[in-house]
């Protein structure tokens, strides 16, 4: 059974079940990879990538649970962000690392993360651009689609849904939802984070 309430660490070890690449979590009419960002699974050794306000390398986020998508050959990137909140202070704290603002949103990822094997030999980077691959520097890149997930304890997204107001960019779910990755309707809400769907091309 599901429980109501999970510990930042238990909401973890839910996601790093989830594949580390996928064409088919979050839908899409296209083949481009996500690729797992975090949690990093055990065994991992290397830096995982950040989220900075442009110009600030001082203050950056790393989300609970991350995936990203390159776009145009990495002049940007795509991402959907999980973040697991243990109370509602901590949600608004968490809201506002997302919030619209005038400066851009950049990701940092680091040349050892993605030369780092997920799947026998072969990398991160390899498998978006091809077996003869390699990344050779860190890049800083700018975020062209963001969506969050916050995840919440059962009782709190309740309270939220009647008194909260959410962006665009916003989604929420409760504790006792983050394992249902075999649900139809789980599935159906992920797929609704693509930026593919904000297009109706029947």
């Amino acid at each position: 059974m599901s429980k109501a309430q999970l510990t930042d660490s238990e909401a973890k070890d839910i996601m790093r079940g989830w594949p580390r690449a996928t064409k088919k979590l979050f839908g899409g009419s296209d083949d481009r990879l996500w690729v797992r960002a975090q949690p990093k699974n055990n065994g991992d050794r290397a830096t995982t990538p950040y989220i900075l306000v442009a110009g600030n390398t001082a203050l950056k986020t790393q989300p609970d649970g991350l995936y990203i998508r390159p776009v145009e050959r990495f002049r940007a990137f795509d991402i959907i962000a999980f973040e697991h909140c243990s109370q509602l202070q901590n949600l608004q704290d968490k809201r506002s690392r997302y919030a619209p603002a005038t400066a851009s949103l950049i990701l940092e990822t680091r040349a050892d993360w993605w030369n780092e094997s997920i799947d026998g030999a072969i990398t991160r980077w390899q498998k978006i651009c091809g077996k003869g691959e390699k990344c050779a520097d860190n890049l800083w890149t700018p975020l062209r689609h963001v969506r969050v997930v916050y995840v919440l304890k059962n009782d709190d997204l309740n309270k939220f849904r009647k008194h909260g107001v959410p962006s665009g960019h916003e989604f929420f779910i409760r504790h006792s939802s983050l394992g249902s990755m075999t649900a139809k309707k789980f599935l159906s809400f992920l797929a609704r984070l693509s930026p593919d769907t904000h297009f109706y091309t029947r």
